[in-house]
């Protein structure tokens, strides 16, 4: 059996696929591992930045990260996720007036948002949060993330869905 081996394997899907590694082939099957979903609605706020003397200190936390908090203790495991943990943030942001026009011709397409926040700054707030409220020991066993900042679509709330996952 050669070094490189062609199989479909779906990313966090629930597949059998083989893993080759060198020449040694292992047949792998996820474990059902189970899939946790947070909808969290309001305008998505990173940790407010001030300038400190030498660099930046975040300030205390606004109603959106409150809400986040309050989401996560309320739909949290009964034990915290141990291992390496897979996390999904989409985070929708409030569409501007300017771009109303644009909805009829958007539809069905994804309107990237550009503009600040930054998506990194909107994750480290959310992610702190589901640490603070106990999904995990140590907010560096996320291994794997995936971040979409994007504007609402037409009638759709402003907010977060996150979707975590213990890696196997």
């Amino acid at each position: 059996m050669g070094p490189i081996e062609s199989g479909i394997c779906l990313l966090m899907g629930m597949c059998v696929c083989p893993i080759v590694l060198g020449y040694a082939t292992i047949n792998y099957q996820e474990r059902k591992a189970r899939t946790y979903t947070i909808e969290v609605l309001g305008k998505p706020r990173p940790y407010k930045n001030r300038q400190g003397r030498d660099k930046h200190i975040y300030s205390e936390k606004g109603n959106w990260h409150i809400q986040v908090l309050l989401q996560a203790k309320c739909n949290r495991p009964t034990i915290p996720l141990t291992g390496p943990v897979w996390v999904f943030m989409d985070f929708k942001m409030p569409r501007p007036k300017r771009l109303e026009k644009r909805a009829a011709d958007m539809s069905g397409k994804i309107m990237w948002h550009t503009s600040v926040p930054d998506d990194d700054n909107l994750y480290k707030a959310a992610r702190d949060q589901l640490k603070e409220a106990g999904w995990f020991r140590d907010d560096s066993q996320a291994c794997m993330s995936v971040i979409r900042k994007r504007y609402c679509e037409v009638n759709e709330p402003a907010g977060v869905t996150i979707k975590m996952r213990e890696l196997t």
